[in-house]
């Protein structure tokens, strides 16, 4: 994929200022492993993937108290301001039905790749990832039909 053909949103950078050189780099891997199971569990659904609309507040995360002078709000106790509590019902919005904190560091070179991210681009075909660069610096991949940038974590 070259810069022209990303989308424009109000939020991106420049794409023509980010580092398309896929084409020069010589060393390219596999994705560091990972497992999905190793990521902590999900505390909004409790490792189940979904969750039920709180009947305290239906959902609001907030309950809505009335005085003869004044309206008051208060965070709901029964979900702890969430709206929802793990159960069968909808995937759960946090984890997307994974029952897992996907942001979980995956450690790569002498970084970090969050888990979310590889879980994404690991169905592309053929898909290898650039070492060049420093531990903080976007990372490059490549894949059978395109290429693409993931921002590494702080941690």
């Amino acid at each position: 994929m070259s810069g022209s053909e990303v989308p424009e949103r109000n939020n991106t950078p420049d794409v023509h200022k980010l580092p398309w050189d896929h084409d020069r780099l010589a060393e390219w891997v596999d994705p560091p492993p990972y497992r999905l199971e190793d990521a902590e569990q999900c505390s909004t659904c409790r490792g189940t993937g979904t969750v039920s609309e709180c009947p305290e507040c239906d959902g609001d995360g907030e309950i809505e108290f009335d005085t003869e002078f004044h309206t008051y709000y208060v965070t709901c106790k029964s979900c702890d301001g969430d709206g929802v509590f793990a159960g069968p019902g909808r995937p759960c919005p946090v984890c997307k039905g994974a029952g897992r904190k996907l942001f979980t560091p995956v450690k790569w070179q002498r970084g970090f790749i969050s888990m979310k991210h590889l879980d994404r681009i690991k169905v592309l075909p053929g898909l290898k990832l650039s070492l060049h660069g420093d531990p903080l610096e976007i990372i490059r991949f490549r894949f059978d039909g395109g290429v693409g940038l993931l921002m590494p974590m702080a941690c």
